[in-house]
């Protein structure tokens, strides 16, 4: 069979991994995968794969929409994949690419949700912030500080949305410098909470700042929720039903497991708030 470049659309919970790139004697997306593919014998080793990610999410960031891609000479059945991997990986999609392709460099744009508690944080100022955010701007104030790297980044969408007691960010932009993301939903917090007025946001594309002045990264686990959800590229993935599925009843088991613990302490907490 003729070498083919295939490139696969996955979901992960990222709570017990240290990330998605692959590091020695560490558990992450990206060594799990590479076991499975390995175990389904559709690749041998990386250099014979050239296997790239299209985002390298940090540990306890989540995926709808990460993208892989790799060389095989067999044809790849996702659900096999799939049995050799945890519960909280799943391959759902895929396309046969080009030969040359690769995920993290030719991607349209990037699109991450983040979540968290609503605490009466002001919409309007937080908005109009956001505004400010949208565009073609030096994005270096927003990171950790870099040395001769491009911090140039556009965003095409900042929104925000309140659903029941969360606050949800949708930030959609070509790529993004590290802890960008987190870095910008945290200013913007802060501007809702009254720390900042919205006119911030010129200081942090007009100045330079050194760490001490730049915000930190909006939290993770407890108190906050990042999701790549989708990575978007000039073509359809074909998905497959079966995996498709399978990350449906995944996510609905989840859901039902964990809304019942909730509402268990929600019963605790009533006792005391009476």
């Amino acid at each position: 069979m003729r070498k083919l470049r295939v490139a696969c659309k996955l979901f992960y919970l990222g709570d017990n991994y240290r990330g998605f790139q692959f590091q020695p004697d560490v558990d992450t997306v990206e060594g799990r995968i590479k076991e499975a593919l390995i175990e389904t014998k559709l690749i041998e080793n990386d250099s014979t794969s050239k296997f790239q990610g299209a985002s390298r999410t940090d540990a306890l960031v989540h995926a709808l929409g990460n993208v892989i891609a790799f060389n095989t000479n067999e044809r790849v059945i996702i659900p096999m994949i799939n049995q050799y991997l945890p519960k909280d990986i799943i391959i759902w999609a895929k396309k046969e690419v080009k030969d040359d392709f690769l995920p993290r460099f030719e991607a349209i744009k990037r699109h991450y949700k983040y979540i968290t508690r609503f605490d009466d944080e002001n919409f309007k100022k937080m908005e109009n912030a956001a505004k400010k955010i949208i565009g073609y701007h030096d994005f270096k104030n927003f990171s950790k500080k870099y040395e001769n790297k491009n911090t140039f980044r556009e965003i095409y969408e900042l929104n925000i949305s309140q659903k029941d007691q969360f606050l949800i960010f949708d930030v959609i932009g070509t790529a993004f410098l590290y802890q960008m993301v987190r870095r910008i939903v945290n200013l913007l917090l802060d501007i809702g909470r009254g720390n900042f007025k919205e006119e911030i946001v010129n200081d942090y594309f007009d100045k330079e700042m050194d760490s001490s002045e730049r915000i930190g990264p909006a939290p993770l686990e407890n108190d906050g929720s990042l999701i790549l959800w989708e990575v978007v590229f000039p073509f359809k993935f074909e998905i497959d039903s079966y995996s498709f599925e399978k990350l449906q009843r995944y996510i609905n088991h989840f859901w039902k497991v964990h809304s019942l613990r909730l509402e268990t302490m929600r019963i605790f907490q009533n006792f005391f708030n009476k």
